[in-house]
Order: structure tokens, then sequence, then C-alpha cells
């Protein structure tokens, strides 16, 4: 046994997936990475056991200690100690041993707490009576009687109304009154919060962070923040208490009705719960009650489905009237018939500065901004003294964009095809006594460009703005630091498609997946499916992904378990205003989505929660499947996507929007697409099941698979003598005369098609010969299907061809920044994104089919590594996976494609080497490769 182990100290230790979670599960799940410590490449760097130990940091003692245990699994490794108090600090170490039975050091501390259940909140919801007032609204009945009639606030769009809430005199008595200047050192303070609809949380006069809660009462979920910071500062002397001593609360908080991405049955009210711990064990808690202090808010404003159509963001400094302050409205304590049920959201959404690249002032005064791409975020402008607006009393109306018109100022209209049918003014009312000021933009929007119009003093003369007024944040969910996939190969396109799809998925996943951040803002299934793939491999992102894949599950208990023959259904997106939607296709993608969830984390338990409803969903196609005639066997008008022919996603979407189908035959009562998505669900929940153990229900779904791959093959394949997929049959049994590019691809990516070489191969050379003909919806599928077919030339090409429809003709020809809608510039009316995440899904098949580095276990404790030496000279990247980095490099040498593959491994991680002598096997450390 040799005196040092071969595993470096554990490091990138996290609960639940987070890095420091302040309301983690009550039996959290730890895990951890670790570096190869040898460069002996001919060594099996493997884990023999690992030891955890968890302190409770407000005593600083041990509180548990796992001992040696003899397992190589160092993810979702369960807490199983004694209870965990809610609220309460702790703190976690680990050790392992390799294989040769040597210890390392321990790694960590990683910090945590417990999140609070409902019984554990020590406040109650409050509101405020003039946002009562403001939004009430009486709402009819729905024709399908699923939405009740009645006078109550939230049932549709209405406004938005702004309303701010602050610590009153009074802390809750758990501990009995007292200074909390006084006694010992405060160990950590955490606020936790939930508030219809968002909110900016201040503590002690420090901004905090913002947070939301879009969802259903019954499913609200909150936020928990470490402010020890500034709680801190306000006990040791700093300006910040509230009367009582105890620190100060401020929230300015947003309610704006049902709408895209946000359910219809909410009130404006506000929950907030601060308990700081100090080291003799004192504990003090602050909750929101009716002491507490509400006022409006200094913004206002008219929303229409999230900006599709009119979005006026109205900013009026007179409003914040100290004078307005008074009592809060006490729905009752937590939990009450408006709000029963609170679920822990882990993370937050980021709060980033960044500055424009560039600042331009035109010839008439306008200034411009340019933030060098489309982000997601919110801007800032900071307005000299003496405006003569000040005294006029007159608004100033701002504006952010997409794209600049011929003059160099930024296209406003929100008609304009730019602006996907979005009113994206933001209007300041200057403070009535001329100082200067600044303007923050509180709604989070896609934007490129923020314009300031020209400014004029009281004598009419120029007022610019400072080098320095217009800044931005920038929002999009909380990823690791060390989690972005790279990539640098000898195809610059590539590299730049890359990026682009990298950029735009993570800046469409904020506190949840977003169809578009700027206009349609809610989270559809599929959208999510694209995205979430995409930052999973692209950004190590994990709590958005089982966040969403959750809240689809409440929608199918929520709207599709009343009838017998909804069984199986989900939201087409969710949380939402418009109730029970769904898209059949959306449905569809359910299985697939948790499995790669499961293939990149590891998470068993969110399988086994799934699997109720997974199992449903397989069954849901088969109500479907025709028993006799000519489309026996297959899936047939698949029932959902709304009640009538006219419905655009009536027994399925096909691809969105309608240009992405590039004249998909919908006529057809048995579509191929929907039977190939039907039989990669029957196929995945057949896989999950045996995940779990239910070997029953993996023979079962295995079986229904093989016979509905058996039926698309004999009666959707080879019609008119071609050897390719038809777009389905007539319901008379009559095949479709045209055979679409998706019908053949999505056959190829699903397995589907026949084991025949050579069959195989003449379908991907046609797949490959039609260039685009998928939209960005569906495009990932076509990527997989000419990978998988080995013809990862033609994927390569694909991918940065700019002389056809793709990634790469919108960056020449249109210098985009952030993956589209579709691939057609949007005409007028059509209302299409120019910020729409689900193009970058793609991203996953260019790490795992093209850098070539693919999870082959779930949690990563095998990879394969197969990097398109067919396609490329030069390929470079790493991916950031559950065990830690794998890294990639290889270079053509000579004229006879030799070269030297490098791979770099994290301990504990067995990689399959594709080389063309063969595959190798090969775990942790540095390897190379010559041939």
């Amino acid at each position: 046994m040799s005196d040092a182990a071969i595993i470096g100290t554990p490091y990138g230790l996290t609960t639940d997936d987070a890095d420091a979670p302040w309301n983690a599960a009550a039996r959290p799940r730890f895990a951890w990475m670790m570096r190869t410590a040898t460069t002996d490449g001919d060594t099996a760097v493997r884990q023999g056991a690992y030891e955890i130990a968890v302190t409770d940091d407000v005593t600083g003692r041990e509180l548990w200690r796992s001992g040696r245990v003899a397992s190589g699994e160092q993810s979702n490794v369960r807490y199983a100690g004694p209870a965990l108090e809610p609220g309460r600090p702790y703190s976690w170490r680990v050790r392992v041993w390799d294989g040769d039975g040597t210890p390392t050091a321990f790694g960590g501390p990683a910090r945590f707490a417990v999140g609070l259940v409902d019984d554990d909140w020590r406040a109650s919801w409050i509101e405020s009576s003039e946002a009562l007032d403001a939004i009430a609204k009486w709402v009819p009945a729905r024709e399908d009687n699923r939405g009740p009639h009645g006078f109550e606030p939230g049932r549709s769009d209405t406004g938005n109304v702004y309303w701010y809430a602050r610590s009153g005199a009074s802390a809750e008595a758990v501990a009995p009154p007292q200074d909390a200047r006084a006694g010992s050192p405060i160990v950590r303070a955490i606020a936790y919060v939930c508030c219809a609809h968002d909110y900016e949380l201040h503590v002690c006069g420090r901004r905090i962070g913002r947070g939301q809660n879009f969802d259903y009462p019954s499913e609200s979920r909150y936020q928990a923040w470490d402010v020890t910071d500034a709680v801190t500062a306000a006990v040791s002397g700093t300006p910040g208490a509230n009367d009582s001593g105890f620190p100060a609360i401020e929230l300015l908080c947003r309610w704006y009705g049902g709408g895209q991405g946000r359910c219809p049955d909410t009130k404006p009210a506000l929950l907030a719960h601060m308990i700081v711990w100090h080291a003799d064990g004192a504990r003090r808690d602050l909750g929101t009650d009716g002491s507490w202090l509400v006022a409006p808010g200094p913004y206002g404003g008219d929303v229409l489905r999230n900006g599709e159509g009119d979005f006026v963001e109205t900013w009026d400094a007179n409003r914040a009237n100290p004078a307005k302050w008074h009592p809060a409205v006490v729905l009752g304590a937590h939990p009450c018939a408006d709000f029963p049920h609170l679920t822990a959201e882990l993370g937050h959404v980021t709060d980033i500065p960044t500055a424009p690249v560039s600042v331009t002032r035109l010839s008439d005064g306008t200034t411009v901004a340019d933030f060098g791409r489309i982000i997601t975020g919110r801007f800032s402008v900071d307005f000299p003294a003496g405006l003569a607006a000040a005294a006029s009393g007159d608004p100033i109306t701002l504006h952010v964009g997409y794209e600049l018109d011929e003059t160099g100022h930024v296209k406003t209209d929100a008609h304009d095809p730019a602006n996907q049918a979005s009113d994206l003014r933001f209007i300041v009312t200057p403070p009535a006594d001329g100082q200067a000021f600044a303007y923050n933009a509180w709604d989070t929007l896609c934007f490129r460009y923020v314009t300031v119009p020209p400014l004029r003093d009281a004598a009419e003369q120029a007022l610019p703005l400072a080098g320095d007024a217009i800044r931005a944040r920038i929002a999009h969910a909380e990823v690791p630091a060390d989690g972005r996939a790279t990539l640098a190969t000898s195809n610059p396109m590539l590299d730049r498609v890359f990026e682009l799809m990298s950029h735009s998925a993570l800046h469409c996943t904020t506190n949840q997946f977003m169809d578009t951040p700027t206009r349609e803002r809610g989270q559809f299934l599929c959208d999510g499916f694209n995205i979430s793939r995409a930052t999973m491999v692209g950004w190590r992102e994990r709590a958005t992904t089982a966040k969403a894949i959750r809240q689809f599950l409440d929608s199918q208990t929520r709207w599709w378990s009343g009838r017998p023959e909804d069984s199986g259904k989900y939201n087409s997106v969710y949380p939402n205003v418009d109730l029970g939607r769904d898209i059949p296709d959306f449905t569809l993608m359910m299985p697939r989505w948790v499995r790669e969830y499961y293939m990149q984390s590891g998470d068993l338990d969110l399988v086994r929660e799934a699997m109720p409803y997974l199992e449903r969903t397989a069954d849901y196609p088969l109500r479907s499947v025709a028993q006799d005639g000519p489309l026996a066997g297959l899936v047939v008008e698949l029932d959902g996507g709304g009640s009538s022919p006219k419905a655009p996603y009536y027994h399925g979407i096909i691809d969105w929007p309608k240009p992405g189908r590039f004249g998909y035959d919908a006529d057809c009562a048995a579509r191929t697409v929907i039977n190939a998505l039907a039989y990669r669900a029957l196929d995945d929940v057949a896989w999950l099941a045996g995940t779990v153990g239910d070997g029953a229900s993996a023979s079962r779904r295995r079986e229904q698979a093989r016979a509905l791959r058996e039926a698309i093959n004999a009666k959707l394949f080879d019609a008119h003598g071609r050897g390719l997929y038809m777009d389905g049959l007539k319901a008379d049994g009559t095949p479709s005369d045209h055979e679409s590019q998706h019908a053949s691809s999505y056959a190829l990516a699903f397995g589907i098609a026949p084991d025949d070489p050579s069959a195989r191969a003449k379908l991907a050379d046609h797949v490959a010969s039609l260039g685009m003909k998928q939209g960005p919806m569906t495009a990932d599928v076509l990527v997989k299907a000419l990978c998988d077919a080995g013809r990862r030339d033609a994927a390569v090409r694909l991918l940065t061809n700019p002389d056809d429809y793709g990634w790469a003709r919108i960056i020449r020809d249109y210098d985009a920044t952030f993956t589209w809608e579709q691939w057609q510039y949007p005409t007028l009316g059509t209302g299409s994104s120019q910020s729409h995440g689900w193009g970058a899904a793609a991203l996953q098949y260019v790490v795992e089919r093209i850098l070539g580095v693919e999870v082959t276990t779930p949690g990563a404790a095998t990879v394969r590594i197969d990097p398109a030496l067919d396609a490329l000279d030069r390929i470079e990247g790493t991916v950031a996976t559950q065990r830690g980095p794998v890294g990639v490099r290889w270079e053509r040498g000579d004229e006879a494609g030799r070269g030297t593959l490098h791979v770099d491994l994290p301990a504990n991680v067995t990689a399959t080497i594709a080389l063309p002598s063969g595959d190798v096997t090969v775990t942790g450390g540095a390897h190379d490769f010559m041939y």
C-alpha cells in the first residue's frame, strides 16, 4: 500500500446538487468530485470507500459521522444521521479511500440548511389592501366549466400591481423579546420568502436579490437567502435595524395576474420568515404579521400576455411616498386556505452586472447602448439633474430592442418583425425635485440594445448621459461556476454555433425554462425539454430541470386526472393562465426528459417519483392504436392538441412554427412522427422501469415498443419503393405521397429504422441530401440521426452551412447572437422570436457526438469518448459531468489522418475510448493515444 492516495482531496461538494442551499431536503443528497493524484495512466483510479461528517454550525459540534462506507458512489449519497432541524445551519465534509485503501484528507466544508415545511413557518401571509382593490375583477364562467365565475383577483390578465412591505416593530417571540444586538455573535441569518408573483429583498438596507413564485397556491415555491453579512453589519452598529432592534426587512413586490408562465389563481400576497442563529444556540425569528407595513410601489403599468401586444412599465418616483405606509392585511398564518402548501426552490436567478460594449450618441441626441449580443436581464439608466421633464411632469420613454435600423436607431415599433409583436417601452416619470436619479427597470426581458431619447434641461439645452450611465444585470438560473462545456475545433463556424447554443440555452433558463424571455415567457414542455438537455450538458445545470419535471408532473395531477380519456397527458405549458391545454407531441417527450435527467444526474429518487405518471403516459398512445383495418398496430389520431381539426396542434404539432414543417403531410390519420414519438416513449418507460426494479413493467413496455416498431416499419416505410419513411397513412390506408425529412430522421434517431446497415445508410444519405428541412424545434433530432447513422460529416455540414437554413445562416446573414424560433426571418404579424432557446437543443449532440463525450451510466460513472475524427481536423473541449470535468483534445497530425488523442478524466470515472483500432477502457487521470 502506498503512503499517499492516488485520489486527490474531494472538492466541489454539493448538497441536493446546489453549492450552499439553505432550503435543502430533510435528508439531503451529498455529492463530491475528485481529481487524480497520480501520473501513472495504467493505474485504476477508483474510490473504494467514503466517510461523511456533518457538523452543527450553531454549536460547532459534530452531529453525525457515517464511518467508512465501502462504496464507489460519490453522487446522491443520502444523509443518514439524526433528524436535522429545519432552518438550522449545518456543514459537511467528506474523505475517500482509493482502491488500495489509502485515505485522502477531508474535503469541504460545504454549508447548508434544511428548508421549512408548512408547519415550520412562524409567519403569516400578508397583502396590501390597495393592491387588492386595484386588481379585483369579475370573471365569467368558462364555456367548458373548468373555470368558476366570481369576483376574485388573478383569473386573467389585468394590470401590474407593485407594493412595498417592510417589517414592523415586533419580532415573533420564539425567544423573549430582546435587542438583537445583545448576546453572543451571529452564526447565520437566513431569510425564507414566498411572494406572488415576484419580489426584491432588502435586509438592513442592503439589496439581497430577486425571487419569484408563479405556481398555483398549493404548489407555491419559496426561496432561501443567506443574509448573514447584512444582519451582522446591522447588529454591530450599522444602521438598518427596526424599532425593536431586530434587523429590518423590506421588499418590493409585484403581482401581475395570470399570464404566460403564471397561474391564474393567486393573490398579491407575501410570506417572509427570517431566522437568526447565535453562537450560544439562541434563535431569533422575524415573520410577516399584522405589524408589517405596506405601501404602493414606484412602478405600474398594464400587461397583456407578457408583452404579446401592449406591455408598458411605468416608473413614477413621486409614488414612493412615506405617508402612504399603512398596516398590512393578514390572510392568516401559514399554511392558510389561500396558500395551503409551499415547496422549496433551490437556487436563485442570477443578478450579474454587465456593461454595454459600446454607447453611441446619434446626431439627434439619442443614446444607444449595445450589449454586444442579446441577453436576458434588466437595465438601469442614471439620469442627470436638471431634466426639463422633471419640471413639466412629462414622461421619458425608453426602449429596449433587438435590431438597429439604417440610421442607427433601435427598432422600437411593436409591430416590427424584429420585436416579435412585443411592446418594449419603459416609461419614466422623473422626480419633481429635478435631482439626478437612477431608473432600474423591474421587468426581465431579452434585449441587445437600450435606447434613451434626447434629454434637455429647462433652457432646452442638451443633457448628455455619462458614459457609464446605462448598465444591465444578467438574469439566468444559477449554475456551477465551473460547469460550462467548451469547444474549439478546426471549423470556426462550428465553434460559433456552439457558443450561440450555449448562450441561448442559459439565457432562456431563469426560474423556469422560457419559451422566450420577451414574448411568451411561459414554460412550454417542449421548450423545457430542449433547453434543459442543453443546460444539463452545457452548463451542468440540475435544479431547474428537476423543478420543471415536477411542475409538469403536477400538471398531470391538476388537469389530466379527472377523465380516463385524458390520463397520461401533461400541460403543454405550465404553470399558465390557460388552465388545461395539451400538445400530444410534448406529452410524449416527458419520459425521455426524465431519462436524460437521470443519466446526467444519477438522481434515482426523481425517477421513482415520476414513474406512476410515466406509466400513465405510456398508456396514452396505446389507447389510440388501431386494432384492425389498414392502420392496425399504429397510433391513429392521437387524442389531444385541441378539440377541433382547426386547432394548430390537433393530433400533434409535428414542428412549430408552421414553416418548420416544410410541407409535412398533416392530413394523415397515422402520422409517422407521432408513432415514432410513441415508440420512444414506450422504450424509455421500459428502460426507466428497469432502473427502479419493476421488471414486469419493463418487459411489458418493451414488448409494446417492439410491436409498434414492427408496425411502423411494415406500414410507414418504403411504401413507394424508395427505402424511405413517408409522412403517414390516410384514414383509408392510402400512403402519403410526401416523404419528409422529419419522418426518416425520427426513425433513425429513435432506433426505429431497419437493422439492415445498407437500409440505414440509404436513409442517412437521403436525410443528409435534404440539408435543413426541419425547424429549430426538431433540428436536434436531425443532428442525432445523422451522427448515429455514421454521417457525422453531414451533421457538421448541417451545423455550419450558411447557404441553407440553420444556425450558421442566421449568424452570417443576421448577426444572430441567440437562437431563433424559426429559421425564416420573421414576417409582419407572426410574432416569431429571435430569442428562442429551443433551437439550442442540438448542443447535446455536438457534445456527445462531435466532441464525443457521452455519459453512459447514470451520474457519469462511465462515459464514452468518441470525437468526430472523421469530420474535423482538430477537436478540443471539456464537459462538466456529475463526477467532474472530462477533457478531450485531438489534432490530425499528417495527411494519413494520424494524430494524438488526449483524454483527461476525473478520478472514479471509467471511459471507453473509441479508437480506429478498437475500443479501449481506462479509469481516471490523463491518457494519450497515438495512432
